[in-house]
């Protein structure tokens, strides 16, 4: 492919984050997804901005989340 890596991937689910007021926030998030925390790896992330009709308002760039390791604490 040119020199470049293409990676594979796989939709690994949502996060809801809660609601938030409108203008710049911080989130918060425990690396779970449906109540399990994400496995060693890269993933690549994309925050959404929903309405309550579940509409997307916004969306950030995607970024790539590694997670080194997992804590055995909860």
């Amino acid at each position: 492919m040119n020199g470049k890596r293409v990676f594979a991937t796989r939709t690994v689910g949502r996060v809801p984050l809660g609601h938030h007021p409108r203008g710049s926030l911080k989130i918060r998030w425990d690396l779970k997804v449906g109540g399990h925390r994400l496995k060693p790896g890269k993933y690549l992330v994309t925050l959404r901005a929903l309405d309550r009709h579940r509409t997307v308002l916004g969306r950030t760039n995607q970024a790539i989340v590694k997670v080194a390791r997992t804590s055995s604490a909860s």
